[in-house]
């Protein structure tokens, strides 16, 4: 994913975020992916800004809400989406809600360098 690497935006001002700002379902979602990496949940999160066109296919698992509950979040004012290495961990619905809005750019908690798969 080097491109992914070198696609990240502003990476010299590179933000974060609070677990705390967050909603409690993202919270105890990153707890998770850091228990089940054996790291510890540090208070703040890198978040950067990403490029939508990073992500040209938006799949969704025939097990999930889908397309009609993506189309709701249009306008919302909605949490980051979770990648790491490029690859969405949580947040597909978001991204394509973004996309139909006509956004070029969606903020992102970037679990990268905690080596987060």
């Amino acid at each position: 994913m080097k491109d992914f690497i070198k696609q990240r935006l502003h990476e010299g001002l590179q933000q974060t975020i609070s677990i705390n700002s967050l909603p409690e379902d993202m919270q105890v979602l990153l707890f998770q992916f850091f228990e089940d990496n054996e790291l510890e949940l540090p208070e703040e999160l890198p978040l950067i800004t990403i490029s939508t066109d990073l992500f040209k296919n938006i799949p969704f698992s025939t097990n999930d809400r889908g397309e009609e509950y993506a189309n709701v979040m249009i306008g919302a004012d909605l949490p980051p989406i979770i990648i790491s290495k490029g690859t969405i961990l949580d947040g597909r619905h978001r991204l394509y809600a973004a996309k139909k809005e006509g956004k070029r750019y969606l903020k992102a908690i970037d679990l990268t360098d905690f080596d987060i798969n």
